[in-house]
């Protein structure tokens, strides 16, 4: 019986006359970044959209850029809003470097520009290693230059490039694909049949060293995500179904990189624990939903329209309309009609490798975007190496004019519609009214545009919110963003129900935590208010917000016995070195110096922060009512008088953190 053709030997036997006929990489390498630059050229104009304006803007730990700050994203025990995902957050940390500058004379901001283009240089990066990898399993360039074309250019990628906190993905992927060629070389060395894809052996201290940068560039894949273990099974895929090695051959090297994905994956379960997910289903459901989005997946493979942020598909919609319970067969029939065509182990692998790139965000555990989607075009970022597998595979041998000119046709129809669904991340309100005009029960969607309109439209934020809750009633950032509007608009009591809810649906909520504790500050209850926002900040560390306000209550509160200036002066001590909301953090210091009875030092800090708060004020008139009030502060700071009075942040124009 003959053996299947593999991927180095499909192209024929006379390896000579093929390389002869190859293109050369180098330029092929070229066209690659330019048609990449050309399709997603319009990223740098971008806005900070959707939660980057949580992790990314108010982020106090990335600005200014130093190595306290840094190693605040290392410290496992207290990751940052609740993400263990270190590598990203550095390399933010020195992109917010670069981004931050003046405009128009103004203080310095951060630029979304710089973002923009760091994600797609990184995008870039990867898609050239996927080349790399590519080059070796097709052994053409050609097919392999159309095969990465394909990695790079579809349009699902569009939601990993356009989203500046996707960084995480793409830097994941630009690991594993550094894993996958170091791996490569490592074990292909050991392997030499001769009808195998192996080569020469090499020195045991080279194929260590091959190892050894595998393993490293593995592990920061884990931390730049920790989905990023799905190049365990990636590695396993390929090594068993290309190389043939024994299973415990496979296995063997990869048991590091096991034990290092298990812990990553203790820190990120403690940190999102499973009381947080609400769209949970029993264990025996979990395959069908798994199924369910595996065949997702496929029909935006094939049909990539229509796209966007928030399909609504959790567990439990999904078994719900009961589609679950068939949805499975479509990536069971692709896997049986994969086995029956020739060099099946060529297609089953590249089908194997786009399974095994989902496999950690289809549901068998659940995570916590569950509670939105289980499915999102950004899980698909990795995955995509194994269609970019099969269509080299496929053009191998096969070179011929009628063959290029259907993939070019194929690559030019993805590469505009990528460009156009790029434009739909250009803003919060393009992406969000987008994500409803496809998913009219876009819990997202309507909760990101009520926050957009929030301020300036009271009203319409509110039925964008009630829009939310009635698809889904629990939504803790509905409920949670409601209530702290219902605050802001005087309607207290109908506040604290929302609140309550939103805690109630989830108690690590740091939002709800923190505007139950607002309203219950309004409300004059200290000491309640006092535990919310100590509560918040147990769960989210490193919101400076919370820990102003909390250590204004605790410098200035009615209720003595809430008030404690000391507390509240140590809570101070702890924020970064600049905040975006510095005039209160001042402020706060100065009232409970005051309180202690250090008036000298108190009426220090308020001479230089009137000066300070006027200038404030002449760039941006929000600050008007907070700076008359505090003038009137300062008078009774001069008397020698402590301030017991209500809180700052009405006055206080701030920016809400979305859900």
């Amino acid at each position: 019986m003959a053996r299947e053709a593999t991927p180095a030997s499909a192209a024929g036997d006379d390896s000579e006359t093929a390389a002869s006929a190859d293109y050369p990489r180098l330029y092929a390498a070229a066209l690659l970044v330019i048609f990449l630059v050309v399709v997603w050229r319009g990223v740098g104009r971008h806005q900070f959209v959707y939660d980057d304006l949580a992790l990314v803007v108010q982020n106090e730990y990335l600005v200014p850029l130093t190595w306290s700050n840094v190693a605040h994203f290392w410290d496992w025990r207290t990751p940052y809003a609740n993400m263990y995902t270190p590598v990203t957050f550095s390399v933010l940390a020195i992109e917010a470097h670069l981004a931050l500058k003046p405009i128009d004379g103004d203080e310095a901001q951060l630029q979304a520009g710089v973002f923009h283009y760091g994600n797609l240089a990184v995008h870039i990066a990867c898609t050239l290693v996927i080349f790399m990898v590519l080059c070796d399993l097709a052994g053409r360039t050609l097919p392999a230059f159309v095969g990465t074309m394909l990695f790079g250019l579809h349009p699902v990628q569009a939601e990993a490039v356009n989203w500046i906190i996707e960084l995480k993905g793409l830097l994941a992927g630009l690991f594993v694909a550094l894993t996958i060629w170091c791996y490569w070389r490592f074990a292909r060395s050991a392997h030499a049949e001769p009808n195998g894809v192996g080569a020469q052996p090499q020195p045991a201290p080279m194929r260590a060293l091959w190892y050894i940068a595998a393993t490293g560039v593995a592990l920061l894949a884990m931390l730049s995500k920790p989905s990023g273990v799905a190049v365990i099974a990636i590695v396993f895929v390929l090594d068993f179904g290309l190389l043939r090695r024994s299973p415990l051959a496979t296995i063997v090297p990869l048991m590091p990189w096991v034990a290092a994905g298990v812990a990553i994956a203790l820190v990120t379960q403690s940190e999102q624990p499973t009381s947080a997910i609400r769209s949970i289903v029993p264990l025996w459901q979990r395959p069908l939903v798994a199924g369910d989005a595996v065949a997702f997946y496929i029909r935006k493979l094939l049909v990539p329209w229509p796209l966007c942020v928030d399909y609504g598909l959790r567990p439990t919609v999904v078994m719900a309309r009961g589609s679950a319970l068939i949805m499975w067969i479509l990536p069971a029939l692709v896997a049986a009609v994969l086995a029956m065509l020739p060099n099946r182990r060529r297609w089953l692998t590249a089908y194997g490798v786009f399974v095994a790139g989902l496999l950690p965000m289809l549901g068998f555990v659940p995570f916590g975007f569950q509670n939105v989607s289980t499915v999102a075009d950004r899980y698909m970022y990795l995955a995509m190496l194994g269609p970019a597998m099969a269509v080299a595979w496929l053009l191998v041998g096969r070179e011929n004019t009628r063959a290029l000119a259907v993939a070019a046709l194929v690559l030019i129809v993805c590469g505009v519609m990528s460009s156009l669904q790029s434009r739909y991340w250009a803003s919060q309100s393009t992406l969000f009214q987008h994500a409803i005009d496809v998913n009219p029960n876009s819990v997202e969607g309507h909760v990101s545009l009520g926050n957009l309109l929030a301020r300036n439209d009271p009203d319409a934020a509110i039925r964008h919110y009630e829009q939310a809750l009635a698809a889904d009633p629990e939504h803790p950032g509905a409920h949670s963003n409601l209530g702290s509007l219902l605050v802001a608009v005087g309607r207290t009591d109908d506040a604290l129900v929302h609140l309550r809810a939103a805690l109630d649906a989830n108690d690590k909520n740091y939002l709800a935590h923190y505007y139950l504790a607002r309203a219950l500050n309004i409300e004059g209850e200290y000491a309640t208010a006092a535990n919310h926002y100590a509560a918040c900040v147990e769960s989210n560390p490193g919101w400076t917000s919370a820990r102003v306000d909390l250590a204004w209550l605790l410098a200035t509160c009615p209720d003595d016995s809430v008030r404690d200036a000391t507390a509240a002066l140590e809570m101070l001590d702890d924020l970064p070195a600049a905040t975006m909301i510095d005039p209160v953090r001042q402020e706060a210091r100065a009232a409970a110096l005051v309180e202690l009875g250090q008036f000298h030092q108190a009426n220090d800090i308020a001479y230089k922060l009137a000066a300070e708060m006027q200038a404030l004020v002449r760039r941006d008139g929000r600050w008007t009512a907070y700076f008359q009030a505090f003038m009137q502060r300062v008078s009774l700071y001069q008397d020698g008088q402590a301030y017991h009075g209500g809180p700052l942040f009405p006055l206080v124009p701030t920016t809400r953190a979305p859900q």
